[in-house]
């Protein structure tokens, strides 16, 4: 039921300061601001509060034990470790000032958090409609399940500016950084060298061209990613993504969700409504790495570093939507149309079905209930889960 009110509490300040403006509570005024805080703090307590709610959290929490305290860090076998470096390194500053998991959480949601929340606040003037596709889409994600991957997504969203204006010291440097907290943020090494490269016809032939080499030629795909793989965490963990393959309904099902929709969008946003392309630098990239995750849907994973940039033009575009009074009669359909096409995906996962792992179970078992650390239970279901999604991977 607590999902449910805040969904309802993010819906109600995106329609009253973004889509309905309300005379006197502007977006950018003192009262929207002061609300914008509050979200960002009902999220921060929500998520830093939670007791065993969701899977990878359930792994922080048993390995947090084996964390050293700073004063031990350098007796540390940090080649050993399951975790990247600075994940540990972060995990053993919040440990040597209080012993305690939940206290890591409130930090880690505080981190992760408010740097969305700066992020959105910088780059869209719709930025309630935006933490609502946020809660909707990848809250739950970053906070209570990829949480180190979250610390280098956001370290991203930071280095972005530098990325943008070609400042390439600077943005290695933070490249860097969000590698060390997880390996998938590799991906940032090569975003520089695509950059420049625009959405063209003959782009969308390049790609076509890539998607029948990585499907129907996977070794030379595979042969191609060892080239940037020096590691063997690195390795195992890019084996891992690699493998995982869809048949033709699923590839089609990839494909509307990930390439045809947000074409459309963009086609409709630039051509429909004039809005200018926001976050150019990073369309020939999300393509790219759409095109691979249709062949191998493992590399969704990638698509991680994208998600707060789409959120924004997401909210942008269904505000130009809105204040159109070319679509004034069917706005709010097509509003609602496009929320659920792009919702879709998160939904199925959610849904999921884990019989297979525990009778009677989906996948939202991982994360509903939810509990508190005021009211402490244990969910056999959601230890099953668990350890069967997770430990057995």
């Amino acid at each position: 039921m607590i999902y449910l009110f805040l969904l309802v509490f993010f819906l109600a300040l995106a329609i009253k300061f973004d889509f309905k403006k309300s005379p006197g509570m502007g977006r950018t005024g003192k009262s929207a601001s002061r609300w914008y805080n509050f979200a960002l703090f009902v999220m921060i307590v929500f998520s830093g509060l939670r007791y065993k709610v969701g899977g990878d959290s359930i792994s922080y929490l048993n390995f947090f034990s084996d964390i050293p305290y700073l004063r031990d860090l350098s007796k540390f076998n940090f080649a050993k470790a399951q975790f990247d470096p600075l994940w540990v390194i972060f995990s053993s500053v919040c440990k040597s000032i209080i012993d305690d998991f939940t206290f890591f959480q409130i930090i880690h949601a505080i981190v992760v958090n408010t740097i969305v929340y700066y992020f959105i606040k910088k780059n869209t003037a719709n930025r309630f409609t935006c933490i609502l596709i946020y809660y909707l889409i990848f809250y739950v994600y970053f906070n209570m399940e990829v949480m180190r991957e979250a610390l280098a997504i956001c370290i991203f969203l930071l280095a972005y500016p530098y990325y943008k204006e070609g400042k390439w010291v600077k943005f290695y440097i933070c490249a860097l950084l969000a590698f060390l907290f997880h390996s998938s943020a590799l991906i940032l090494f090569v975003l520089p060298i695509l950059k420049n490269i625009k959405i063209r016809t003959f782009t969308f032939f390049l790609l076509i061209l890539i998607f029948v080499l990585i499907t129907y030629i996977p070794d030379t795909f595979k042969l191609f990613l060892k080239l940037f793989i020096f590691n063997e965490r690195i390795s195992s963990r890019f084996n891992s993504y690699s493998i995982i393959k869809s048949n033709v309904n699923g590839m089609l099902y990839l494909f509307a969700i990930y390439f045809l929709f947000p074409a459309a969008l963009a086609y409709f946003n630039e051509k429909k409504l004039g809005g200018k392309l926001q976050f150019k630098e990073l369309y020939f990239a999300y393509f790219l790495i759409a095109t691979i995750t249709v062949g191998f849907s493992g590399f969704n994973r990638f698509l991680n570093y994208m998600t707060p940039f789409m959120a924004i033009y997401f909210a942008d575009l269904l505000n130009k939507v809105y204040q159109n009074d070319y679509y004034l009669r069917t706005k709010k359909i097509i509003i609602t149309v496009v929320i659920a096409i792009a919702f879709v995906p998160k939904l199925l996962y959610y849904f999921s079905d884990t019989s297979y792992i525990v009778q009677g179970t989906r996948r939202y078992d991982i994360w509903y209930p939810y509990y508190s650390v005021f009211n402490k239970q244990e969910n056999y279901k959601r230890e099953s889960l668990y350890e069967g999604l997770f430990i057995s991977d």
